[in-house]
């Protein structure tokens, strides 16, 4: 796979142009000329006296004959005299020698890419020469020497090796000689297959070539640098770029990006949204060979669905409960407990808040659980079951209300709705107690606070979220990009980095083994009793209207009962299969027809709607511009028509040349979409 050589083509074939002369046909018979006569150096001061020519055979003439005047006498060779003239080398390959000459073939010298020649002769002096001469040796080497050495030295300086193989000579195990022992009078020409070049221009293009392939990474500000600096290594290996873009939204991106051509190759986020993306066929499956068995099984387990692996991990985590040891020497037992430590500290005025939460449904999920709350029930093998949603369920309110009664009696902070306030918060000591990741350990580690980390109280149960690498289905390098995960960030080196500037446990076996970090494994034995996130399709509605949900139960704006209740309707709506059976045309127009973004498969405004006929239309106001698109149904890209109702086919192109309207016919029986401009 070393792509570098497609890099190098170009600069490769050019020396073909400058040998390629003496080669192709059968050994030449020129036919003979006169010997020129000498001429004076200075004026005759007498009639000068006449000569007689001597008749010449034509075995002297034959003798007579260099290598460059075979090229000129040959009328294919033009381009190849031009070339010697032009590198300056005419006259030594028109010397006494002997040269042996390894001559590309005409065939190869037509096979140049267009400009190829006219580019290098612009500067004679520089590869060009090297190239020619690469291919000249001194003294005359006939083939049964030849077929006697393993490499020989050219007059360029540089070594071309040798090897028979079935019977041919091979040169640099890539050029194949096909016809031998060319005579001229001063050496003689072995006609190749192919060209040869130096390892030093082959080594000076490869540092100024810029590669015609890249890969695309999506990361955030953490991973990104990491990535960034495999470049130079992966571009030295494949001759193939890489393109690191820190992109934080990838979740809100992705969807819209990947099915236009404009998404990533490669992403990292957490395994939650598995299931969504994959539903939505926004993910390859991913087969890490033998080196699946370096990761730890919950991060394997993490990325699998259905049978098939759909992502690297490359970190673990969960949360735990952070303490100020300085005002609370032992971890509390259960939530109520807490609260009374929190509260004593509160009066005393040594903090502000007993406890602060940070503002989503996952960060609170300990407490909900400790109080029999839960996100999705399980069967007895352990199945995710999306009927049985927990979101409303009584453990779910019960905990909620255990909230919003703190809030309003001023222990819990009612502001603190965000990550950051809350993390400043307690690292600046106004909470004796936080509940978080360990994503916040860098800040806590820079701050003068006396943390501790324990397992929450009452059996709070939090979620593990695995961190992986996924591949984007819709990318054209799937094998290129599975290669780069296997074997430039699957190491120990890498994964040492991802996990030092993450501060999460490694999902890397060879480098958990040897963590020594007391904060982690506090971590660990917090985590203790993790459920791992469910990454089933219908989790990726959850998300939404949970975390607005905890929101307004923190703030007061709404009571738990009707703010997980009107949650959960909105998410059975959508789990129900709210949008299936919809027939939509996403693609680079939605924004203008109203859409909040375009590529969106589940945006209701460009939905088609079916008529008695049994087609699907709608028709769309837009302004002028070029635009594409294509089927998709169920509000996702799992099943998709392009061009002539191919699956996954190409997207269908329509252009306006004033402001307009444009209508979209769909018709289910042959998959096939009419695009109508008025």
């Amino acid at each position: 796979m070393k792509k570098q050589l497609m890099v190098f083509f170009t600069l490769m074939l050019v020396g073909m142009l400058v040998l390629a002369a003496c080669g192709g046909e059968e050994e030449p018979t020129p036919a003979p000329t006169e010997a020129p006569a000498e001429q004076p150096t200075e004026a005759p001061t007498e009639e000068p006296v006449e000569e007689v020519a001597e008749e010449t055979t034509e075995e002297e003439v034959m003798e007579e004959k260099t290598i460059v005047d075979v090229a000129v006498e040959n009328g294919s060779f033009t381009t190849l005299v031009a070339a010697v003239q032009a590198a300056g080398l005419a006259e030594t390959l028109s010397g006494e020698g002997p040269f042996t000459v390894f001559a590309p073939t005409d065939d190869a010298f037509d096979a140049l890419p267009e400009g190829t020649v006219e580019s290098l002769l612009e500067d004679p002096e520089g590869a060009l020469t090297d190239i020619l001469l690469y291919h000249v040796v001194e003294g005359a080497v006939p083939a049964e020497t030849v077929v006697t050495l393993d490499s020989v030295t050219t007059v360029q300086g540089e070594d071309v090796a040798i090897e028979v193989v079935d019977g041919q000579v091979v040169l640099n195990e890539s050029a194949t000689v096909i016809i031998t022992d060319v005579e001229a009078s001063n050496g003689v020409i072995h006609v190749i297959d192919a060209v040869i070049l130096p390892p030093s221009v082959a080594s000076a293009a490869a540092e100024t070539t810029e590669p015609e392939l890249s890969l695309t990474i999506w990361a955030d500000d953490t991973r990104a640098p990491i990535l960034a600096a495999l470049a130079e290594d992966f571009e030295a290996t494949y001759g193939v770029g890489l393109n690191v873009e820190q992109v934080m939204d990838i979740p809100d991106q992705l969807p819209i990006a990947a099915p236009a051509g404009e998404g990533p190759d490669i992403f990292a986020w957490g395994h939650d949204r598995l299931g969504g993306w994959v539903e939505s066929g926004l993910i390859a499956p991913l087969d890490l060979g033998a080196k699946g068995e370096e990761f730890v099984q919950v991060g394997i387990d993490a990325f699998t669905l259905g049978g098939e692996l759909y992502g690297m991990p490359y970190a673990v985590e969960n949360m735990a409960l952070f303490r100020n040891a300085d005002l609370v020497p032992d971890a509390p037992e259960t939530w109520d407990d807490l609260l009374a430590v929190g509260q004593a500290l509160q009066e005393s005025g040594d903090v502000t808040y007993a406890f602060a939460l940070e503002d989503n449904g996952y960060k609170t999920y300990p407490v909900m659980t400790s109080f029999g709350g839960y996100v999705f029930g399980r069967s007895e093998d352990g199945t995710w079951m999306p009927e049985d949603l927990g979101v409303d369920s009584e453990g779910m309110i019960a905990a909620g209300d255990w909230i919003a009664e703190n809030v309003a009696a001023g222990l819990i902070s009612p502001n603190a709705n965000d990550a950051d306030s809350a993390q400043t918060l307690f690292a600046e000591g106004e909470t004796p107690f936080l509940m978080t990741g360990p994503w916040a350990l860098s800040q806590f580690r820079e701050s003068d606070i006396n943390y501790a980390i324990s397992p929450f109280p009452s059996d709070g149960q939090p979620f593990a979220g695995v961190q992986g690498f996924m591949i984007n289905a819709f990318s054209p390098n799937v094998l290129l990009a599975q290669a780069f995960l296997t074997e430039f960030v699957a190491t120990d080196e890498i994964m040492t980095e991802l996990y030092v500037t993450g501060d999460r446990p490694s999902a890397y076996a060879p480098v958990l083994a040897t963590t020594e970090d007391a904060d982690l494994e506090a971590f660990g034995e917090a985590g203790a009793n993790a459920a791992l996130m469910p990454a089933i399709p219908e989790m990726g509605a959850v998300w939404g209207s949970w975390n607005d949900a905890v929101i307004l139960v923190i703030t007061g704006e709404d009571t738990p009962e009707s703010a997980f209740t009107t949650a959960a309707a909105q998410i059975r709506e959508v789990v129900g299969g709210a949008m299936a059976g919809m027939v939509n045309v996403p693609g680079s127009y939605q924004a203008a027809a109203g859409c909040d973004g375009d590529w969106d498969p589940a945006c209701e405004v460009t939905a088609l709607v079916e008529g008695d006929d049994g087609l699907f239309t709608g028709s769309h106001e837009l302004p002028a511009g070029d635009y594409e698109g294509k089927v998709a149904l169920d509000g996702a890209w799992t099943v998709n028509y392009g061009v002539d109702g191919v699956p996954d086919g190409d997207n269908y192109t329509f252009s306006l040349a004033a402001d307009g309207t444009v209508s979209f016919s769909y018709d289910p029986a042959t998959n096939i979409l009419t695009i109508t401009i008025e």
